[in-house]
């Protein structure tokens, strides 16, 4: 089928927005805030303006008057509503929205919600209907886009009317709950070219045909990516083509009504091509995915599921006008009809009348319950899967084993025969293998890895870890490393299930590694994961430098300091060759306490995260403490050992006064201030007990310190 007019219309619409690029741009119009409404803006709008609308529900209906301008919500359709019920424009002007003074593709409606429109009473070749509810298109072509319409009621094309135009681009456009005669969403007539892109049309009523949309004497009709969900009528439940070119690619249809033929799509003498797309649970009296009265219809890489009808045809239907139906990879599967015929049906033609004609090639017909194939003659079938078996090439009859019916999922698993079952002179599926028969392909190629991590994990030897998942086991894990990303070298093959790879690398660089699942001989489609390394080489140990010991004579408190020459795990401080203490290997200071009066010699020793012992660092610290001189048991420290010693120590036990030398003051040398220290002394002078321990009675330093005598003396004034 052509596309030359597709094309044409899309270079109309190039053109044109390049004439608007090259203009100035128009002025910018504010509604509420400068224009209390949106007609009134308009009214006061030169070509290329700009309105722009704020949230709000604006009670009026508005005509473009001729102007190719841009009326835009600024907040979108979820907060700004054009409410068409009060009819300000006039009684007999019941649309929400006109355009009919011959706009261009420059006149854009964009973000409102469009609703309470009962259309216009228009008189023409089909007959007096009141029309476009919604919206109202004549003999021109805007570009409606982001608009939500709903709610609206008339008797052609209750959301939208659009007719005599030589385009309509429509995008992104939902039609919700409008009900009317015919095209209950939108109805397009009598237009050269059509294109509606990522469209929604749910829950709307026709009473003839075309729940949601109706296409008649359209040159060509381009619906792409669309939605048909819930939608009712007798003929159409989704779609109504009459007289029309049709292009249908990767739409869905699902929950439609037809009472009498085509529960979600009915063609009229129309050439029609359906690709790409799901037909599923749609009833119908007759043809409850599809119903054909005349015309070509080609149909590939499309599901049709879980439809139901009460008489003939739970997949595809015709009447009793000649029809071509053409079906190249498609699935017809689970599909019911109460007269038996669940997958195809064409009646015996009028007498003198010519058959309609089936082609499949590559397609299941699957419908457990009635049979797949109810034909005035015999179908032309080729690489085809049918229950209960059909005379053709290289047909098959087995269980197409599909992913999860129950869910919708028509997709085959992995034991499936009819995967690689197609013709070895057809093309080929993407992944480079035989064609699959049914309308997914089963992609053999390995699904790539997930959630790669490229990690140094030991620096000390250069040891790199490659973590990754797998959404499901493959055949080889293949690791490749290389400087070129375009030109690497496998480097090892792991086991399909394998998750982690570990290696070490020891020339500095950055090259790129990648894990690459392989299954049945084959990549990727994405191509293998891939990180980029950045390898340095292995540091040698760095020593200490700086190291120095700083001595405080009054406490001998020794303040080191040194400057770390790298980072190391551990600092060993070593007095004198005795361990002393472990520090933190980021410190860089510490503080000890040596001997007094002896040369320490302080040591500091490091170690590396790898485990090297780093050469010791040095230095000498010596804390020179004058030596205590005094005599043990004078405690007033007149240098004489006599009964006024007694009697100061029993006042300074009572905390009458100090002692000068408490050392001295203890005179039994425990360490402890007492009464037991002026009975010892009173003893020695007139009991002829001993001298007090030494120093004894004549000057000198105490030449034992135990940790229980915490006693010192300053200097004894007795003792020069």
């Amino acid at each position: 089928m052509s596309k030359f007019p597709v094309l044409a219309v899309l270079c109309y619409f190039l053109a044109l927005g390049s004439l608007a690029t090259d203009r100035l741009h128009g002025a910018d119009l504010l509604v509420p805030s400068q224009f209390a409404t949106i007609q009134t803006a308009i009214e006061a709008a030169e070509p290329l303006d700009q309105i722009l609308v704020e949230p709000g529900i604006y009670v009026e209906n508005i005509n473009f008057l001729g102007l190719d301008i841009t009326v835009t919500a600024i907040e979108g359709p979820e907060l700004t509503v054009i409410d068409g019920t009060a009819m300000t424009r006039g009684p007999d002007e019941g649309s929400t929205v006109v355009i009919s003074s011959g706009e261009s593709p420059l006149a854009i409606l964009q973000g409102f919600t469009i609703r309470g429109g009962s259309g216009k009473v228009i008189t023409d070749s089909t007959g007096t209907f009141s029309r476009g509810g919604g919206i109202l298109i004549s003999g021109s072509s805007p570009s409606l886009i982001n608009c939500l319409v709903k709610d609206n009621q008339a008797q052609m094309g209750a959301g939208l009317h659009a007719s005599e135009s030589p385009a309509m681009s429509v995008l992104d456009l939902t039609f919700r709950n409008n009900s009317g005669l015919e095209g209950a969403g939108a109805y397009f007539q009598n237009i050269d070219t059509v294109v509606l892109n990522q469209c929604t049309f749910q829950m709307n009523n026709a009473q003839t045909a075309g729940g949601a949309l109706t296409f008649d004497s359209i040159s060509m009709a381009q619906v792409e990516s669309g939605i048909f969900l819930d939608n009712g009528a007798l003929i159409g439940g989704a779609l109504d083509s009459k007289l029309s070119v049709v292009q249908l690619n990767n739409c869905e249809f699902s929950g439609n009504d037809a009472t009498l033929i085509g529960g979600a799509i009915a063609f009229y003498q129309s050439l029609a091509t359906v690709s790409d797309s799901t037909i599923r649970n749609n009833v119908s009296g007759h043809g409850a995915g599809i119903g054909i009265d005349g015309g070509s219809v080609d149909i590939s890489r499309c599901i049709l599921a879980d439809n139901f009808a009460t008489s003939h045809g739970g997949g595809i239907a015709a009447t009793l006008n000649q029809t071509s139906v053409n079906l190249s990879h498609v699935t017809l599967a689970n599909n019911q009809a109460i007269q038996g015929s669940s997958g195809v049906y064409f009646p015996q033609p009028s007498p003198g009348a010519a058959n309609s004609t089936l082609l499949a090639s590559h397609s299941i017909l699957w419908n457990p319950g009635g049979l797949e194939l109810v034909l005035p003659t015999l179908a032309s079938t080729d690489f085809c899967d049918v229950e209960g078996g059909y005379s053709g090439v290289a047909n098959l009859d087995a269980d197409p084993l599909f992913s999860d019916p129950m869910t919708g999922d028509y997709s085959l698993a992995q034991n499936s025969p009819c995967i690689d079952s197609g013709s070895s002179t057809a093309i080929p599926d993407p992944d480079g293998t035989l064609p699959d028969i049914g309308a997914i392909w089963h992609d053999q190629r390995p699904d790539p890895a997930t959630d790669l991590v490229c990690a140094l994990t030991d620096p000390c030897t250069n040891t790199y870890t490659l973590t990754w998942g797998l959404e499901n086991p493959a055949d080889a894990v293949v690791i490749s490393l290389g400087d070129d990303p375009g030109n690497l070298v496998p480097i090892t093959s792991l086991p399909g299930d394998a998750t982690s790879f570990s290696w070490i690398l020891n020339t500095p660089g950055t090259p790129t590694v990648c894990v690459e699942p392989i299954a049945n001989g084959m990549s990727p489609e994405e191509g293998p994961s891939c990180c980029l390394l950045t390898v340095s080489a292995i540091p040698g140990p760095i020593p200490i430098s700086g190291f120095t010991c700083v001595v405080d004579d009054g406490d001998c408190a020794t303040f080191l300091n040194w400057t770390n020459g790298q980072q190391y795990s551990s600092l060993q401080l070593l007095l004198n060759g005795v361990e002393h203490s472990l520090l933190d290997g980021e410190n860089t200071s510490a503080i000890v306490f040596i001997i007094p009066n002896t040369l320490t010699t302080v040591t500091l020793v490091a170690t590396t995260p790898c485990g090297a012992v780093l050469p010791p660092v040095s230095c000498e610290g010596y804390c020179d403490v004058p030596v205590e001189l005094f005599m043990r048991g004078d405690s007033n420290a007149d240098g004489n050992l006599t009964l006024p010693d007694v009697v100061f120590s029993l006042d300074a036990i009572f905390g009458l006064v100090v002692s000068p030398c408490p050392d001295a003051q203890d005179t039994n040398d425990d360490g402890v201030l007492d009464i037991s220290d002026p009975l010892t002394l009173l003893l020695y002078l007139f009991g002829n007990l001993p001298a007090p321990p030494a120093p004894g009675v004549t000057c000198g330093e105490d030449p034992v310190a135990t940790e229980e005598d915490l006693l010192d003396c300053p200097g004894s004034p007795g003792c020069p």
